[in-house]
């Protein structure tokens, strides 16, 4: 039985064989697709998502908003099988035949797929690959944003349709003094050329050059919990109107609107897991890294996949060998402590040793003198644990690289000898604050964050397999270095020096950061928190509760929930915090 077709949106048009291009694109909405003609642009906007909300939702009646006019219309059911093909039913195309070509409706033939006797019952027989519509949204989004040339779907064309539209007049093209061209002033989307609060490093995907991004793919993870799939239909419509509100129509391709039927499609289908492209597209990846040289068949895509399963078929009767399969990464699922990288043996100070055997500082040699006599007196009662702790370490080992609590760390001095970050660390301390309130004392548990860059990485070896990883850190002074901007931001000043007199931490303790610097101000580095990872780790219960953002980035920080609408009509399209609009020619 076929269940469904999986397909990108040109595909989808020849199988079903419905014109996914034109007024009515959408093969859902179908006769009901809404979209508009922009005369300067020459293209079709899919707008019109007001209709979807709830009949008493203010937006309706938004009229400067949106596209100025008032919606009043209610979103008609989805279509059946029974009337889909009542559509397809009498249509009879003869290919090759003069005169008989397709006809200039909507749907050009009678698919083949219409002969199986249950294909009218489904509710979605062709599903749209909801990869592709997201890579095609997403970099619709980044040309916008970015301005990125001839991405972008702002410009001097769709500034003239929306003064056609008598909307947002703010953004209307300026005659320049004495020029030919025309000066499009900043929307509130527009970034300055200047970053000012934006911090990242994906060099990578970056041409600067052609100042456009690259090799963008969309995320090929999906979790989506079936119980709030109302909700999630319900933030997607309304995230539609408000980029209504804000982003020029043209912005609004067919793509933009078929992101209002995923959901729907969801519960008819189900999961996209193997029903989208997702494991097809990853396989092919695989399938095309066989290919060794394109002038030999000896290089081919079927010689290499040949070679590898019969090297896994003769693997499964040889002990000790693994079968063929992607390497694992080092520095992936490790809970408990491992040296990995730089690896010596011994200290250069011994105030050094002695913080870390027992980190303390006043009564320090006191206090480890007083430990091994009490461990000799009541050695035959004592525990196994405070025993091996009570004499010095047999060893004592120094890595430039440990993985620990599913984390990877490594020294600054080898940060520095990397294209990625893992120096940055921070724990969470609890203390006890006293207030005075109406003369009474109180006290409260107050927890507050320290933010340091590991200088060095220690093991301490007691024999009998019991090790201790600890780091020496450079602390980050509170008092002075950490701050909260106006965003919402935790920045730390890295060149304070503070807790001198405390720099060892147990490494089991702290929590893996990331310094980010800030383009304002080199001194300041904008904190954003890493990922756990314990990818085939055995004897965890729960992998989700390691595997995930260990705090909510800053970047959360002040955005409005969804089902909070803003219905005033001082809504800002021009962005006065600079002036860096386009000029372009006037056509």
């Amino acid at each position: 039985m076929l269940f469904c077709t999986i397909n990108d949106f040109p595909v989808y048009g020849n199988l079903s064989r419905y014109s996914t291009k034109g007024k009515k694109a959408c093969p859902i909405c179908e006769e009901n697709t809404h979209s508009i003609w922009l005369i300067n642009c020459k293209k079709l906007a899919f707008m019109g998502h007001r209709r979807e909300l709830a009949e008493n939702h203010p937006y309706r009646k938004k009229v400067d908003l949106f596209d100025g006019a008032i919606e009043d219309r209610k979103l008609p059911p989805p279509l059946d099988g029974e009337t889909t093909l009542s559509k397809v039913a009498n249509i009879n195309v003869v290919l090759g035949k003069k005169g008989f070509g397709p006809p200039k409706g909507i749907w050009k033939k009678k698919s083949i797929f219409w002969k199986l006797p249950y294909w009218k019952h489904l509710r979605v027989r062709h599903c749209i690959d909801v990869m592709h519509i997201e890579k095609n949204v997403c970099e619709s989004l980044i040309g916008l944003l970015l301005n990125i040339p001839r991405k972008t779907k702002d410009g001097i064309k769709v500034r003239r349709d929306m003064e056609l539209m008598n909307i947002r007049p703010e953004l209307q093209p300026k005659d320049i003094d004495g020029r030919s061209t025309k000066f499009l002033p900043p929307a509130c989307y527009t970034m300055s050329k200047v970053p000012s609060g934006y911090s990242a490093n994906i060099r990578k995907l970056v041409s600067m050059k052609d100042l456009k991004l690259l090799g963008m793919m969309s995320h090929d993870c999906h979790v989506i919990n079936p119980d709030v799939l109302d909700e999630y239909q319900r933030d997607i419509i309304l995230t539609l109107c408000e980029l209504e509100m804000y982003f020029p129509p043209s912005f609004f391709d067919v793509m933009v609107h078929l992101v209002s039927h995923i959901v729907g499609e969801i519960k008819a289908c189900g999961p996209v897991f193997l029903r989208y492209m997702y494991p097809f597209e990853r396989y092919m990846g695989i399938l095309k890294g066989y290919v060794r040289n394109l002038n030999r068949p000896e290089g081919s895509i079927v010689e290499g996949y040949a070679s590898e399963e019969v090297i896994e078929f003769c693997t499964n009767y040889m002990d000790g060998f693994k079968s063929v399969e992607i390497p694992q990464s080092r520095h992936e699922g490790r809970l408990s402590g491992q040296g990995t990288l730089g690896r010596k043996t011994g200290y250069s100070n011994v105030a050094d040793y002695q913080e870390a055997h027992f980190n303390a500082y006043n009564t320090l040699h006191l206090l480890i003198q007083w430990l091994k006599d009490k461990v000799r007196r009541t050695l035959p009662n004592i525990d196994k644990t405070v025993e091996t702790l009570g004499f010095a370490p047999k060893h004592v080992f120094q890595y430039q690289g440990y993985d620990i609590n599913g984390y990877t760390f490594y020294t600054k001095a080898q940060d520095k000898k990397s294209k990625t970050q893992n120096r940055g660390v921070t724990v969470i301390a609890s203390s006890t604050e006293f207030t005075m309130v109406n003369r009474e004392e109180r006290s409260r548990i107050a927890k507050k964050s320290y933010y340091g860059v590991i200088q060095e990485i220690w093991e301490l070896d007691y024999g009998d397999s019991y090790t201790i990883p600890l780091f020496k850190c450079k602390w980050v002074n509170n008092n002075r270095g950490v701050q909260v901007d106006e965003d919402g931001f935790t920045t730390v000043n890295l060149s304070t020096n503070g807790y001198k007199e405390e720099p060892f931490i147990l490494a089991k303790l702290v929590t893996q950061v990331f310094f980010i610097e800030d383009p304002k101000d080199p001194r300041w580095h904008v904190v954003q928190y890493g990922k756990r990872r314990i990818v085939g780790v055995e004897n965890v219960v729960d992998e989700d509760e390691y595997d995930q953002f260990d705090e909510l980035p800053p970047f959360s920080v002040g955005v409005q929930p969804l089902n909070e609408v803003v219905v005033g009509n001082n809504t800002i399209y021009f962005r006065e915090d600079h002036q860096e609009g386009d000029e372009v020619a006037d056509t």
